[in-house]
């Protein structure tokens, strides 16, 4: 049977998700502490600690409420292609929290989260695929694929995102492929 939580435990839970956004927004997660947060949430500090017991909890749950979504939803994608359209998609439907979430000021922790779980498994996936090297390397090509593909993500997040997620689905595909010399004019 499925249990329902109780609508003030959820209002005050989003109340503290909003607060640690607004604040990250101004400061790193680590300067963060209890009262603030909780005056920024309008709640007080009892209230907080009878669900976490310091700021990184509720930054990890609002973490995990945009990833679970990701992970849940690339489960159904054999392709990378479209398991990047998928993550760019969601990225782009989510600005204004994975901005914050994968600014500096999280100390890399939301960036961690999702190249560890969300694009391992397509550049696993396509390391396997179409790796001329040994299967030793294949690691080391997906890890050296994910950061480049994050790192595209991340610039294009923080400019205006003008490009369709296709397109940025397509340029990391073809440079993890390819490299930056692009596609060969016969392929």
């Amino acid at each position: 049977m499925e249990q329902k939580t109780d609508k003030r435990i959820t209002k005050t839970k989003t109340q503290l998700k909003n607060a640690i956004y607004e604040l990250l927004q101004k400061k790193n997660i680590s300067a963060i502490n209890v009262s603030e947060l909780c005056k920024t949430a309008k709640i007080n500090r009892n209230t907080f600690y009878v669900h976490y017991t310091i700021p990184e909890e509720v930054f990890y749950e609002a973490a995990y409420d945009i990833l679970v979504p990701i992970f849940t939803d690339l489960e159904r994608y054999s392709d990378p292609y479209d398991a990047l359209v998928r993550i760019a998609t969601f990225i782009k439907e989510n600005r204004y929290a994975c901005s914050i979430l994968m600014s500096d000021n999280c100390e890399g922790k939301f960036n961690s989260l999702l190249m560890e779980t969300a694009f391992s498994s397509s550049f696993e996936k396509m390391a396997k695929q179409v790796s001329p090297y040994p299967k030793r390397y294949h690691s080391m090509i997906a890890n050296f694929n994910i950061t480049g593909s994050f790192t595209i993500i991340r610039e294009w997040l923080q400019t205006d995102m003008s490009d369709d997620p296709k397109e940025i689905a397509s340029l990391i595909i073809n440079l993890c492929y390819y490299g930056s010399k692009g596609r060969p004019n016969n392929a």
